[in-house]
């Protein structure tokens, strides 16, 4: 999701990266991988909140929002079919993910694009956060301080995520608590 992120994010990335020393490998994810698992993802969204949300959309559309109402209806076309296929790349994804963890403690990145839209803009874009959804891997937001925050042009913060392998919880805090000491 490189291409997405505002490129006071990736100084701001650059420099906690630098901060941590060299504890820290910057790597770049595959894109295509990333783009097909967060396809699948999508999908996969749309199907379960069609299933979930779908019969209080239909009882009370005036009582759900209108992205709501597209995301039912979206995951109400999805056949079983396309659905299972990306239940089988959300377990690609989840095997990659289980590889990158086996040489690495966790994953720091941005989590989110940029500073937060304003309300009426709605919640902005997911792509931070869209593989460990999909993963189901634990994930962290970390509280920095002045000097180590990543700030947008309007002085609105944007977090630092740490995420980590299936069932690693207690290693993602405190690898966590270990960056935070170092941040400060």
């Amino acid at each position: 999701y490189g291409d997405v992120v505002d490129d006071y994010v990736h100084d701001g990335l650059a420099r906690i990266a630098e901060a941590l020393g060299s504890v820290v490998d910057i790597r770049h994810a595959p894109q295509d991988q990333i783009a097909r698992f967060q396809a699948a993802h999508k999908l996969i969204y749309d199907v379960e909140i069609g299933r979930n949300l779908g019969p209080v959309a239909e009882a009370h559309p005036d009582k759900v929002s209108a992205f709501v109402r597209d995301v039912v209806s979206r995951g109400q076309t999805i056949t079983a079919a396309d659905y299972d296929q990306a239940l089988l790349i959300r377990d690609e994804a989840r095997a990659y993910m289980e590889a990158v963890f086996s040489d690495y403690d966790g994953l720091l990145t941005a989590s989110a694009t940029g500073q937060a839209p304003l309300f009426e803009n709605g919640t902005g874009n997911p792509a931070c956060n869209t593989l460990w959804s999909l993963c189901g891997s634990p994930c962290l937001s970390l509280p920095l301080d002045e000097a180590a925050r990543i700030t947008g042009p309007d002085g609105l913060g944007v977090g630092l995520q740490l995420t980590g392998g299936l069932g690693r919880d207690e290693q993602v805090l405190r690898t966590g608590s270990w960056i935070e000491v170092q941040l400060g």
